[in-house]
């Protein structure tokens, strides 16, 4: 699978509040059982700033037939009080990740492991600040109905 494939089947939008309103993007990643090939658990990986502060949020998924969107409540504060709920521990690093599990009704692939950069491949690439980059994220005017596919 191509990055450009993945990304558009693996990003999440979120919504807090009442009424619901967008507060930024996620993706989903699978990890890897160590006992079973090709089976994953899936993880919602989002920044921490995007949560901080948050009980609850509301994870938006395109549908398998594709015409709507499915709406998943996610209760943060159980899944903290269960060990679901995991932060980098270095205040510098914005990643909050959480388990998720899967809902027939959407349409999600895992972003794989092996297409995530590695610090050795930043090296061996020589991958700098200045390089282009893919950024999904949240455009709160241009939402629609579903996520559209990255071309």
């Amino acid at each position: 699978m191509d990055i450009f494939s993945a990304l558009s089947s693996t990003v999440v939008f979120l919504l807090a509040g009442s009424p619901a309103v967008p507060i930024g993007t996620a993706f989903i990643v699978g990890l890897p059982l160590p006992t079973e090939d090709k089976r994953f658990i899936p993880l919602v990986d989002t920044a921490k700033h995007v949560i901080a502060g948050r009980d609850q949020v509301l994870g938006r998924f395109s549908t398998k037939e594709g015409k709507s969107t499915a709406s998943v409540q996610y209760d943060l504060a159980a899944l903290r009080s269960s060990k679901d709920y995991w932060e980098h521990p270095d205040k510098g690093v914005d990643i909050a990740v959480f388990r998720t599990p899967h809902f027939e009704v959407t349409n999600y692939a895992p972003l794989p492991l092996d297409l995530v950069v590695t610090k050795e491949q930043f090296v061996a690439e020589q991958i700098t600040q200045t390089d282009r980059v893919i950024f999904p994220s949240l455009l709160v005017n241009f939402m629609g109905l579903a996520p559209m596919p990255v071309t």
